[in-house]
This record gives structure tokens, sequence and C-alpha cells, in this order.
């Protein structure tokens, strides 16, 4: 029988504007979640678990413009070890462990497996499933040295053949070294998006005394890679609670408003972790975005502090988007909280 709730994430905040805009804001320190607030429930046993998600969102237009609403409906996933279920039903020891999932949230591959994502730019590609198409998948792993996912989505209600399939294979072949690579189809949208990743970690795999970290990652649409493709690449380091960051993007995408043709962007960052003495953390970052144009370039920072208390996580930023804009100002304050 199920053993009740084993996990619970809870997040909530808001960024404030310089200029008077307020907005519900994804909180440092989950990257899963939404731009908005977002609840996360997940229970179970090694043999069949779920997960329920449920996430806030800001109406931006018409008559209740700045209220918030339920953005997405309710997101389930259920997972069946069916590993599990056979070893304690014929006492075997079998050496591969196989998953399958059924739910109404759409799956994406998994960026952070394999990049270090120091300042939140990760980029995974999703099966794109509406909540209707009730994705199904299944996972077949060895250890640690390789999973290989694949999940299938058909809108059984669709007669166009609104369908779509996504496989990754993640794969950890000696401690510190680490990839992904990743594949999704979409018949309703006629793309192909294609993914890989990968990160070698120099403390673990020469057991150095501080961390150091190189990884990169690309992602693309197969059909029009040189009009919408994504290369990010960093290097991290830490040692005796310091920790540091240099990340490079670059961004080619004629598809969205919001992006240059080409943009390329460079990021850095400083935090200190106070854990031994105080729980708080402190960071600061500089970004330079849109290097490669002069007329788009602009410089901009942030610093931050971060308290935890038990499983209660409180966050704050202070942060400028371009420096020769005050307008792009920023204040952003939230919680997060696991149990």
């Amino acid at each position: 029988m199920l053993t009740g709730l084993s996990a619970v994430t809870s997040t909530f905040g808001y960024t404030f504007g310089f200029d008077g805009d307020t907005t519900l804001t994804t909180i440092d320190g989950d990257n899963s979640a939404p731009e908005a607030g977002f609840l996360y429930l997940k229970g179970g046993n090694e043999y069949i678990s779920f997960d329920v998600r449920g996430e806030l969102e800001v109406v931006n237009t018409g008559d209740n413009a700045g209220s918030l609403v339920r953005g997405g409906g309710i997101g389930m996933t259920a997972t069946l070890n069916a590993t599990n279920l056979l070893n304690l039903a014929f006492g075997l020891e079998l050496p591969v462990d196989v998953n399958f999932y059924l739910g109404n949230q759409s799956p994406e591959t998994d960026a952070d497996y394999a990049y270090a994502d120091p300042s939140g730019i990760d980029d995974e590609i999703s099966l794109g499933a509406s909540r209707n198409m009730y994705p199904a998948g299944v996972s077949v792993g060895y250890g640690s040295l390789i999973t290989g996912y694949a999940y299938a989505a058909l809108d059984i209600l669709d007669t166009t053949g609104n369908a779509g399939g996504l496989f990754e294979i993640r794969t950890n072949p000696i401690a510190g070294v680490r990839a992904n690579i990743g594949y999704v189809a979409s018949a309703a949208e006629t793309a192909q998006d294609f993914q890989v990743s990968a990160l070698v970690d120099f403390g673990e795999l020469f057991d150095l005394g501080f961390g150091l970290d190189v990884s990169a990652s690309y992602v693309a649409n197969i059909d029009h890679a040189e009009d919408n493709s994504h290369f990010m690449a960093a290097v991290t380091g830490s040692y005796a609670g310091f920790g540091a960051y240099a990340e490079y993007e670059y961004y080619n995408d004629t598809e969205s408003a919001s992006t240059h043709d080409k943009e390329s962007n460079v990021y850095f960052g400083v935090s200190y972790d106070l854990a031994t003495a105080v729980p708080v953390s402190l960071g600061a970052d500089l970004s330079l975005k849109d290097v490669q144009d002069e007329d788009a370039f602009k410089v901009g920072g942030d610093v931050s502090v971060g308290l935890a208390i038990l499983d209660l996580n409180l966050y704050a930023e202070l942060g400028v988007e371009d420096f020769s804009d005050g307008d792009t100002g920023y204040v952003t304050v939230g919680t997060y909280i696991y149990f």
C-alpha cells in the first residue's frame, strides 16, 4: 500500500519592477517551477508512486489583468516500478530497472542531467502533448551506467493524427562524466527537435580538493537548425564555500520576436555559502547580452541572498537587466519549501 506523501514542494514569489510592474516569477532553487506559483506533491513507495502538480499564472489582458488564475490545470503522473514488483513477486534480482509512466503531463528531456546551467538558461525539448493526450512511457536503466526513456502521446479524439514521441538516453559511464541525448518528433507541429549535453566533473574524476565542471549543451530543430538552435557552454568551480562560473550562450532563432536572429550572451557569477556558520548564501551575477551587436548590447547584473531554515527557504534578489535603462531594474522575493 502507499506510504503516504513522501515529498511536498511549494514555491511562490514575485518580481517587482522599478517601473511599477509586478509579476509572478520562478523561485531560485527549483528550476522545474514555471513562471508562477508552484505546488508539487509526490507520494508512494518503491513499487508505485504518483505526483500531482499545480501552478498559478497571472492574467495579462482583459478586465481581470493582474489577477491570479490556475495555470494549465492539474498535472498528474503515475509511475510503476516493474523491476521491484517482479523481484518481490518472484524473488528475482533483475539487473535492469524498468519503470512505466502514465499521466497528463508533457514529458521533456533533462538538460540539467549533463549540463551545469549556472545561470538558469537550461533548454529541454518537450513532447508538447496537450492535457487530453495522456502520454505514456517506459524507462529501462542499467545501474547508473545508462538509462533509456521513451514516451508517446496520441490524441484519440483528434482524427488528424496529432501525435508525438520523445526518446532520451542518459549515461554516466564513469564517475565524473555524464551525457544525454534526446529526440522529439511531433506530428502536430511537423517538427523534429534534437538535444545533446555533456558534463565532465574534474573534481570527482581526479579526486581533487575542489570542484571544477566543464559542460556544454546543444538544442536544435533538425529540419531548421540554421534558423533555430541554442548552444550553451559553462565552466563552474567551487572551494570551501566559494563558487564561481562563466557561461556562454549562442541563440539563433529567426522565429522568435523576443530574440535577435543571432544572439550571443556571456554570464559570470560568484557565490559564497555561509552554511557552516549561519544558513545564508550570497551571490552576484553579471550578464553581457547581444555582445555581437553594438546597438543592442547591454550589461546587467544582480545580487542575491538566500536563507534556509530547516525545509523553508527564503530568497531575495536585486537586479538590473540593462544598466543603461533604469526601468529594467527589479527586486525578486520568494519562498520555497520541501517536506
